[in-house]
C-alpha cells in the first residue's frame, strides 16, 4: 500500500494535519477520536496498534468534549512520529 507514492503523501499529509491540530489548538477528544479512526482506515494492519490504543486510551479517559491534557497532547504528537518513520522506512 504504501508503495504508491500519492497514497504515502496523502497518509503523511493527513498524520501532519493531526499533529498540528494537537500542536496549535486544542481539539475535542471526539473530533480526535474521528481523526484516529480515519487515520485507521488508512494505514495496513500492522501500523494500527498505536491509533488503536490511542483510541482505547481516549475512550476510557475522557469524554467527548474534554480536551486532552499537555502530557497526554505531546505522547500523541511523539506517537504519530513513530507512525511516520515507519511508513518512511516501509518506502525506503
Amino acid at each position: 500500500m504504501y508503495s504508491d507514492p500519492r497514497l504515502a503523501f496523502k497518509l503523511g499529509e493527513f498524520i501532519q494535519s493531526v499533529e498540528d491540530k494537537l500542536i496549535y489548538s486544542k481539539p475535542k477528544v471526539g473530533d480526535l477520536l474521528r481523526e484516529l479512526q480515519k487515520l485507521n482506515e488508512m494505514l495496513e494492519e500492522e501500523d494500527r496498534e498505536i491509533p488503536n490504543s490511542w483510541i482505547d486510551y481516549l475512550k476510557q479517559n475522557y469524554g467527548s468534549l474534554d480536551e486532552l491534557d499537555p502530557d497526554d497532547r505531546k505522547a500523541l504528537v511523539q506517537d504519530l512520529d513513530g507512525i511516520k518513520q515507519s511508513i518512511m522506512n516501509k518506502i525506503k
